[in-house]
């Protein structure tokens, strides 16, 4: 009975280890998270990442989101913290079907962090529309 409950264990142990392929990353992707921060993967989606409404740094690259501010003056600093994932990948062929799977050759997962500022004022003039300045320090991670 020990040795069946052994290779029980030996197995899902095996079976999990290859997981990382059969469930391909969802989990790492952070899909529809908010970016607080510019990073490769939010500039890379054409500024996707800036049209978030409090994403820091949005009226650096698009000022028109200055306008979605709240009145008065605004100050957001933090302590930035990004993982960067990396996972290449070639595909698996064999002589009888072909194309089988994909198999990974390097995996990174590497932190990196940074200070950020930012200081904005937003006060509107009447019937003549607001006025913004948004100034800051802004970590590329």
């Amino acid at each position: 009975m020990k040795i069946i409950r052994l290779i029980i264990i030996v197995t899902f142990l095996a079976v999990g280890s290859q997981a990382q392929i059969g469930y391909l990353n969802y989990e790492k992707m952070h899909i529809g998270q908010q970016v607080e921060s510019y990073s490769a993967r939010m500039l890379g989606l054409a500024g996707s990442g800036l049209a978030l409404k409090g994403a820091f740094g949005q009226g650096i690259n698009n000022p028109a989101l200055l306008v979605t501010n709240q009145k008065g003056l605004g100050l957001k600093a933090g302590f930035a913290l990004n993982k960067l994932l990396e996972n290449r990948e070639y595909p698996y062929y064999d002589s009888f079907v072909g194309f089988n799977d994909y198999g990974s050759y390097a995996y990174n997962a590497n932190w990196y962090y940074n200070l950020y500022f930012d200081a904005r004022f937003t006060h509107q003039f009447g019937k003549i529309g607001w006025f913004s300045v948004q100034a800051g320090t802004t970590p590329f991670l």
